[in-house]
């Protein structure tokens, strides 16, 4: 569908229920099963009679350790959960992240500008390299308060599974083409969106 100004929708991310709590489930069960298993390995090397009393030791370090790492983990996770993502919407002024009624984190089609490395291309799909995380979307954007123009990738974050990530994000790359057709689309984010 061609979107012009005054036609152009807002989507809002649909939460997956099913995959939310099958990765919920998992979290919690990786949780509670490790710490479990390092407490179970000490006290089954320490019950043993005819384990070296070195290997006893090398044993209950590691699990000490292991259930250190995982205590720091914990509060780490929670320090770092100010708040959560309720829903992601893209609209006629851009992309924005909403936790209940009030908006977050957003990307503007306003904020936005040119590549400043001379590019050809302003809107580019960012490369993950060896890791496993998937492609990206990678704008320009004015940083707030600063004369400084610098590179966002273009992220859904919630603290749910979205259902319709990629049509997000395809509709974010319509409203830049509508909304600020002077910005230049790489070939190769058009493709890997299927657009």
């Amino acid at each position: 569908m061609k979107y012009t100004r005054e036609n152009f929708p807002e989507i809002v991310s649909v939460r997956s229920k099913w995959l939310t709590s099958l990765v919920a489930g998992f979290g919690r069960t990786f949780f509670i099963v490790v710490p479990l298993s390092a407490l179970l390995l000490l006290i089954i090397t320490f019950n043993a009679g005819n384990v070296p009393a070195g290997i006893k030791i090398l044993i209950a370090v590691f699990a000490l350790l292991l259930l250190y790492f995982f205590g720091r983990l914990l509060i780490s996770m929670k320090k770092e959960k100010k708040y959560t993502i309720t829903r992601v919407v893209v609209n006629n002024t851009g992309l924005h992240h909403y936790v209940n009624e009030s908006s977050v984190k957003s990307i503007t089609y306003e904020a936005m500008a040119r590549n400043p490395e001379n590019g050809i291309y302003d809107i580019l799909l960012d490369d993950p390299g060896d890791t496993d995380r998937p492609y990206e979307i990678c704008v320009f954007v004015y940083e707030d308060g600063m004369d400084k123009i610098r590179r966002k990738l273009v992220l859904l974050e919630a603290g749910f599974v979205i259902a319709n990530g990629n049509l997000l994000k395809r509709h974010f790359l319509n409203g830049i083409s509508v909304f600020r057709p002077d910005l230049k689309i790489a070939p190769n984010v058009l493709t890997h969106f299927r657009m």
